[in-house]
């Protein structure tokens, strides 16, 4: 079977984000890797609720959610 990933890069757009992440858990094929790289400053107060919002997204042990302040 065909596999892919998806990479998401934001930088203080937390609310678009969440929408991005809303719009691939409806998906029917969720990638088999998702890579959040985050640059907000206060990006570690919100990810662990998107996190457990979405756990369908982060189930693989490939999907990360990395911060990169800048």
């Amino acid at each position: 079977m065909l596999t892919f990933g998806t990479v998401i890069c934001t930088y203080n757009r937390p609310h678009l984000l969440e929408r991005c992440l809303e719009a691939w858990n409806g998906s029917s094929r969720l990638p088999d890797q998702l890579i959040v790289v985050d640059a907000t400053a206060n990006a570690n107060q919100y990810s662990s609720d998107l996190i457990q919002k979405f756990p369908r997204l982060f189930a693989s042990p490939n999907s990360q959610y990395i911060f990169a302040p800048p």
